[in-house]
Parts: structure tokens; sequence; C-alpha cells
């Protein structure tokens, strides 16, 4: 997928956002911008919908990445990770167990234009009102590999929160690997947030021309 597919790609996301004119009020986006401790740069997308209609949900979002450890060429998109995933909370009223989802994502990334889908259950844990947590069990993809998520967030005052997951491929005949991401927020403005996040792969520290972990800050623009 070149640039311009791209960027069709997360147009019709926002469209599918808009489509239940109901629900318009309810979709978030955001923009952010992150300096990586590995020179190089992160432009990222953002969106969520939790009230598509008909119980479903939207949520995803696209990161376009620099080359690591490239100075001179940190402002020049190099790869691409985006994940989309559509939601339906039904399954709760169904079964009677509270905050029992299904869920189906897709991701794409580039250069190597690896496309994977995914579907299986989603958990709301029990938590707090200052904590939230989902954990996310997908036994069913494209591939012959398996993943656990946990997401999480937590408040800590009205202008600091935690967010992040943790994500664990199962891989079949290869080698397990984590990924994880979690990040601090401190908002700045109504609209504007800085953001410290640690970030690590376990397929790019396998990578021999990549690093796999190191720090990001950046900014964050809340556009809806």
């Amino acid at each position: 997928m070149n640039a311009l597919n791209k960027i069709k790609f997360i147009i019709l996301m926002t469209l599918l956002a808009y489509l239940p004119t109901h629900s318009n009020a309810e979709t978030k986006i955001d923009l952010s911008y992150y300096f990586d401790s590995r020179d190089f740069n992160t432009f990222a997308f953002f969106i969520q919908n939790p009230k598509l209609g008909d119980d479903f949900s939207l949520w995803g979002f696209s990161d376009f990445h620099s080359a690591q450890n490239n100075k001179n060429k940190q402002f020049q998109i190099d790869r691409t990770f985006s994940e989309y995933r559509l939601s339906h909370s039904k399954l709760s009223d169904w079964t009677g167990i509270k905050g029992l989802g299904l869920q189906i994502e897709y991701d794409y990334s580039t250069p190597s234009n690896s496309q994977v889908w995914r579907a299986g259950l989603t958990y709301q844990l029990p938590a707090s009102k200052r904590l939230k947590a989902q954990l996310r069990l997908f036994p069913a993809q494209n591939t012959r590999d398996e993943q656990v998520s946990l997401g999480y967030f937590y408040k800590i005052t009205d202008e600091i929160n935690i967010t992040g997951f943790a994500d664990y491929n199962l891989r079949e005949d290869k080698k397990n690997q984590w990924v994880i991401e979690p990040q601090l927020n401190y908002k700045l403005a109504k609209d504007i947030g800085l953001i410290v996040e640690y970030r690590y792969n376990g397929f790019e520290r396998d990578n021999p021309n990549l690093d796999g972990s190191g720090w990001a800050i950046g900014i964050k623009w809340k556009v809806l």
C-alpha cells in the first residue's frame, strides 16, 4: 500500500466513524508527533467511536515512522503500522457475563505489506473509577499465530494519566514475542497534551537492523 492508498484508508475509517448520524458527537480523533530516542520520528493518527450503533464500536490508529538511527531523514516516512478494531458488546447480554464482547482486528504494516486479521473475545475487567483494563484474546487469525493482549487506562489526576498495552504473540514454530507500550500523558491545555512513552517490540529486537526498545516524547492534539 503506497502513501496515497494509506491516506485513503485513514479517510475511509474516519468516514466509517461518522456513518451513524446520531453518534457523530462520540467520535474522537487525535493527532500526535513523537521524537524517539533511536533517532526517528513518528506521526500518529488515532480514531475512536464507542457508539457506532447496534452495539458496535470502532477504535484504531496509524503510525508513520521514519527510519531508525538516521538523523538526516527523521522527517521522512519510511515505515508504517496500522491497527483498527471493530467491537460488538451484545455478547455480554447474551451470556449474562458483564464486560464480555466480540472483536475483529485488522493490522497492516509497510514496507513488508503484511496484513493480519484477528477475531476473538474481549473482557472489560472489573476496576475502579480511576482504572480501566481490557483483556483481549484472539484464537483466530489469518496466520498460525495467536495473541493475548491487555490494554489499560489509569487516571492519576485530571491532568495526568497512564495508558498503554501489553501484547503477547504466541507464534507457531517461532519465538513468542512481547510488544509493550506504557504512556504517560500530561494535559497542557484543553486540547493539547504532552506524552512520554516507553516502547518495546520483540519483533524489532530480533531484527539485526533495528533496536527493539526506546523512549519517545511527543505532543498530542485532540482534533475532536
